[in-house]
């Protein structure tokens, strides 16, 4: 906490925790409301925060507060609103003129954008409802909104940021060429693929480089449709193929492999992964007995969920031969399956 002075101290507590009257007598008394703690954040910051909306009514009529100023993270008092999903404390600063709905923090992430990523579906129907709010604005990876919707599995806004046709629904991250509908296939989010499938604007076969890394771990390569094959999700493909959108069984990864080669080759990895597992529990087990110590408890190898991968990738296997040999019969039967209306 920086050093306020006493009265900016008592001022700043009184925003956080919402003692409207004490706020009244303090800024009566002319107490400075632009002190900041040592993070930047001012008594109209941390209102915005904490949702205090009678707080953040006397402030916006106190011409001396800075009602667009940012803490050292360059997060704004409407930033931190959105993104903290405060419903009626966003109404009011949308209907301020002063404040700047579209500034975006350090990592370039406008108040929409960091609504759709935390979720807030009732602050983004109003952002939405707004025309000067910037729906399509991309952060640093140029991750739009609808893409990190689709990434964490917000059903609600998807389906609300594609019924507004200012989306770009194809719109791709520039480090790996990944779209919403790639990245909502990779994290296996079956409803959001089934929304994403129902847009005729949806591109469902762009493919995406491959390589980059999350969070230690590397993005694979191919289409959405080889990559919701390998997810071990059989409904995705299901979906996919009983859209009647036009996918490729044919097309080869940079090893020269077939989708179907490609699921076919998990087998064989699975199997591998299992060996390992009971490999390992074989050496713990010599090797307690070895040194007479007591049977650890930390690892317990369980075939059960390797079973149920095999079983799971064997039917995305028999599903990829049926529509290889009859792609309209599989369709067909798919959608009558999944309780599709309409014909293809």
């Amino acid at each position: 906490m920086a050093t306020f002075k006493p009265l900016e101290q008592l001022l700043y507590e009184a925003c956080a925790q919402g003692r409207i009257e004490e706020v009244e007598l303090l800024l009566a008394r002319s107490v400075y409301p632009n002190c900041e703690t040592n993070d930047g954040q001012t008594p109209f910051w941390i209102a915005c925060q904490n949702g205090r909306t009678e707080v953040v009514k006397v402030l916006l009529n106190d011409e001396r507060v800075l009602v667009n100023k940012a803490n050292h993270n360059s997060q704004t008092p409407f930033w931190i609103a959105c993104e903290k999903g405060h419903v009626e404390v966003v109404n009011l600063l949308l209907n301020d003129e002063r404040i700047d709905v579209n500034k975006a923090n350090s990592d370039d992430q406008t108040p929409f954008w960091i609504a759709c990523y935390n979720g807030r579906t009732e602050v983004v129907k109003l952002l939405l409802n707004d025309e000067n709010i910037d729906i399509n604005k991309a952060d640093k990876g140029n991750t739009t909104p609808l893409y990190i919707a689709c990434e964490k599995g917000h059903v609600e806004i998807v389906k609300l940021l594609l019924n507004d046709e200012r989306i770009d629904v194809n719109k791709a991250t520039i480090s790996d060429d990944q779209t919403p509908f790639w990245i909502a296939c990779y994290r296996k989010h079956i409803e959001v693929v089934k929304l994403l499938l129902s847009d005729e604007r949806i591109d469902i076969n762009k493919n995406n480089r491959g390589g980059t890394r999350q969070n230690g771990i590397a993005f694979p390569q191919g289409t959405p449709f080889l990559i919701a094959c390998r997810s071990e999700v059989t409904e995705i493909a299901q979906h996919i193929l009983a859209s009647g959108k036009e996918v490729d069984l044919n097309e080869k990864d940079n090893e020269g492999n077939t989708i179907i080669d490609v699921v076919r080759n998990q087998i064989d990895q699975i199997e591998q992964q299992q060996q390992q597992q009971q490999h390992r529990q074989q050496y713990r087990q010599q090797h307690q007995h070895q040194q007479h110590q007591p049977r650890m408890k930390t690892f317990e190898y369980d075939p059960a969920p390797y079973e149920a991968r095999k079983k799971k990738t064997i039917e995305t296997i028999e599903l990829l031969e049926s529509f290889k040999r009859n792609p309209t019969e599989t369709r067909t039967k798919l959608r009558n399956q999944l309780g599709l209306p309409g014909k293809i």
